[in-house]
Parts: C-alpha cells; sequence; structure tokens
C-alpha cells in the first residue's frame, strides 16, 4: 500500500526548504559584511568582489572569522600600514569629551600595545618606546616627550560640559569626577569649590595648551591669551572638530600617508564605562540660570572654539 503523506506535508517540507535557504543566504551576507568590515578596519581599503569570494569560500570551508582577521593582521598590506605609522611618534592631546578615544582606538589598531602610552595609568618603562601618547596630557608635555605629530580634536564647549557631566555621572567608582559628581545637580555641578573638578571643564581650551585659567570669572579679558590658544591650535598637525569627523581623519591620516578610514571611528564611552552603580541622565534643560553658568565656565573657551572653527572650515 502506498504511503500517503498527511494533508500539507509537501507544502511545509517546501517551506522549510525555503526558510533553510531563505538562512543560508542571510549567513552568506552576514560574513560577506564581516570579510569587508575586517578590509576597512585592518588594510583600509575596499576589497575586489574575487577577494571577498575567495574568503567566503575559505570560512565556508571551515576558517573561523577570527582566524580570517588574523590573517588579514598577517599580511604584507597591514604590516606595511604599520610601518608607516611606527615611524612617527604621535601625541593625541585629548580633550575630555571630544572624540579622542574613538581616534586613540582605531590607531591602536596598528600599534602593538606595548608602545602605546596612555598618560596617567601606564608604567613610565614604556614611555621610551611609545609612539603613541595618549590619556589627557596637555600639550606642554606631549612636546617634552618629541612628538612627531600631534592631533586634536575639538567640540562646542557648551555641549562638551553637558557632555562631561552625564559621564561623570555614568562613569565607573574611582573615575576621578565620578564621585564628587553623582550626587550633584548639573547646576551644583558647574559651581563647585573644588578645583579638582572644576578643572575638568572651566575653560579647559586654555589649560589643554598650557596657558593660565582666569582666576575670577570677573577678570579682566585678555585677547593675548585668548589670541595665544588659537594659535597654539592651529600649529598642531592636525586640529578637527567632532561635528566633521570625516574631514579631520582624512587629515590624520594624510599626516601619517596612509589611507583614512572608511568607516569613521565612533565611541560612546558612557555606555562602555557605565557601572551598576550609575546613572546617565537625561540631558538637562538649559534655563536662564544654568545658560548663565555655562558661558561663564566657557567664556574663553567658546571665542577660541568658534576662531579655530571659522579658520578651518572656511572653503578653500
Amino acid at each position: 500500500m502506498a504511503n500517503v503523506g498527511l494533508p500539507g506535508c509537501a507544502i511545509l517540507q517546501k517551506a522549510g526548504l525555503f526558510f533553510w535557504r531563505k538562512g543560508l543566504a542571510f549567513r552568506e551576507n552576514l560574513i560577506r559584511e564581516l570579510i569587508i568590515e575586517n578590509y576597512h578596519r585592518f588594510l583600509l581599503r575596499r576589497p575586489a568582489p574575487s577577494e571577498v569570494e575567495y574568503w567566503l569560500e575559505t570560512y565556508f570551508e571551515g576558517t573561523p572569522l577570527q582566524d580570517i582577521a588574523q590573517a588579514m593582521q598577517a599580511s604584507k598590506e597591514h604590516q606595511i600600514l604599520k610601518n608607516k605609522i611606527l615611524q612617527n611618534k604621535i601625541g593625541l592631546l585629548h580633550i575630555p569629551k571630544t572624540g579622542g578615544s574613538a581616534l586613540r582606538d582605531w590607531l591602536s589598531i596598528f600599534i602593538p600595545h606595548d608602545r602605546i602610552f596612555i598618560y596617567g595609568s601606564s608604567d613610565n618603562s614604556l614611555l621610551p618606546q611609545a609612539c603613541l601618547l595618549a590619556g589627557h596630557p596637555d600639550l606642554a608635555w606631549l612636546k617634552a616627550q618629541g612628538c612627531t605629530h600631534i592631533f586634536c580634536l575639538l567640540r562646542n564647549p557648551i555641549k562638551r560640559i553637558i557632555s562631561l557631566y552625564r559621564y561623570a555621572r555614568s562613569a565607573v567608582s574611582g573615575w576621578p569626577l565620578h564621585d564628587p559628581v553623582k550626587k550633584l545637580t548639573f547646576e551644583e555641578w558647574l559651581q563647585p569649590p573644588e578645583p579638582e573638578v572644576r578643572s575638568h571643564f572651566d575653560n579647559y581650551y586654555l589649560s589643554a595648551v598650557g596657558l593660565p585659567r582666569p582666576q575670577n570669572h570677573g577678570d579682566s579679558w585678555s585677547e593675548d591669551l585668548c589670541r595665544s590658544a588659537v594659535n597654539a591650535y592651529l600649529n598642531l598637525e592636525a586640529v578637527g572638530f567632532i561635528d566633521n569627523l570625516p574631514d579631520f581623519y582624512a587629515r590624520v591620516a594624510a599626516t601619517l600617508q596612509i589611507n583614512p578610514p572608511i568607516q569613521i571611528p565612533c565611541k560612546n564611552t558612557a555606555k562602555v564605562n557605565s557601572s551598576s552603580d550609575s546613572e546617565y541622565p537625561k540631558k538637562p534643560f538649559i534655563t536662564p540660570v544654568l545658560r548663565e553658568l555655562l558661558e561663564r565656565a566657557t567664556r574663553y573657551d567658546r571665542v577660541i572654539f568658534e576662531r579655530i572653527l571659522q579658520i578651518k572650515e572656511l572653503p578653500t
């Protein structure tokens, strides 16, 4: 007697085959995208179709994606990029909450860990051989280490302070600003008596380049001080803005004689460094009182930022 299937069994079999094939195609496309992303990351270029197909075939023959990425890192092409970068001593004038962590992480793809010095946390024995100096040092310290290139990102000073406060409230315990800030409102934070808190936001664009900040907010305006700060930033090999990262990374890449990243690096440090005993507060509503406090804390920074922005963003 013939074996008669249940009603609809053939339809279910066809549907299963359809979804199996669709799932296989989805997986193949995902692996293809990851291979392309590795070319962007490690070789700073788009791959030829034949290169993608080669690695795709290699993957389906049993080679893990991690091994494919390691093969790209070990390639002659990647080594050439590394050697170009390692010929330099790169200093990052990293002003907090301006995108400096993403820049450091991108450069770190091509620089061995033992040749990266993080100011304030790395062992000093690493300093002589370091070719990437990061952390939050000021300009004078970077110059004293003999940096061949110094890069810096700037951000609207008021937006930077707001971002810094929100980050300080969400950062892991032990970060310098976390404990003194976690119980303060934004208004309270903008007028603390503690110098170690104020030093992180009060006209920071002056101190970052080694210039003195006004001792009192009522001090008379110093045009010489402002002009000196602007010149210090403009004399860096690459100074850019968080709102125009493609242009900044193009300048950095040109300085290092490599291709710029195809995918612009981005890092949300508040989410990366959040902890269970912290929160990430909403952006504060800027009242007239807060506006006055913010403008006071960025009296020089706003002018410095606008002058550099006007010079750097003018069409050539």
